[in-house]
C-alpha cells in the first residue's frame, strides 16, 4: 500500500478467513504498510486492511502482484509443490484448486479436467 494513502495503515494476511496469521505489517513506508509472503499454490488467503487508530481512515489503492506461477516451471509445470516429482501431493493441490485459477496448468483460466490430464501425463519424477 506504499502508493500513499493519507492515513496510518495496518495489513495482515491469513491462510483462510479467520485462519492462521501468515504475515502482518504496520509502517513500512512512513505510516503506510506493506507485506510480502510466499503463497502455497491452490491456497486461499484473506487479507485484512485497516487503520492504526479508530479515527484514521480513508481511501487507498491495494496492489497485489504475483511473482512466478504455480508449478515447477517449464520443465515440470505439473509439480505444483516443487518437490521434483508429480505425485499424489500435486494431485491433491490440483483437486483443491478445482474450478479456480489456482492450479491452471494449461493457461485456460480454470483448474479443470484438462489440467488433471496434464498432471497425470506428467506423473513421476521431473526431468
Amino acid at each position: 500500500m506504499c502508493n500513499a494513502p493519507a492515513w496510518d495503515t495496518k495489513i495482515a494476511v491469513f491462510d483462510a478467513c479467520g485462519g492462521n496469521l501468515i504475515a502482518c505489517n504496520d509502517d513500512t513506508c512512513g505510516l503506510v504498510s506493506e507485506v510480502s509472503f510466499t503463497p502455497v499454490c491452490g491456497t486461499t488467503y484473506s487479507i485484512a486492511i485497516g487503520s492504526y487508530g479508530a479515527t484514521g481512515f480513508g481511501s487507498g489503492t491495494v496492489t497485489i502482484s504475483q511473482l512466478g506461477k504455480c508449478g515447477g516451471g517449464n520443465n515440470c509445470p505439473a509439480d505444483l509443490n516443487l518437490d521434483g516429482q508429480v505425485n499424489a501431493a500435486d494431485l491433491a493441490t490440483l483437486l483443491d484448486a478445482w474450478g479456480t485459477a489456482g492450479a491452471d496448468l494449461n493457461g485456460d483460466g480454470s483448474t479443470n479436467a484438462a489440467d488433471l490430464a496434464t498432471l497425470l501425463d506428467a506423473w513421476g519424477t521431473c526431468p
